[in-house]
């Protein structure tokens, strides 16, 4: 699952406007 972290961390970077719910 590396291509899902790697999208977390691009969302991350800029910003985040909808709700990711982060469990």
């Amino acid at each position: 699952m590396s291509w899902f972290y790697s999208i977390l961390i691009r969302l991350d970077r800029k910003p985040a406007k909808l709700p990711i719910p982060t469990r």
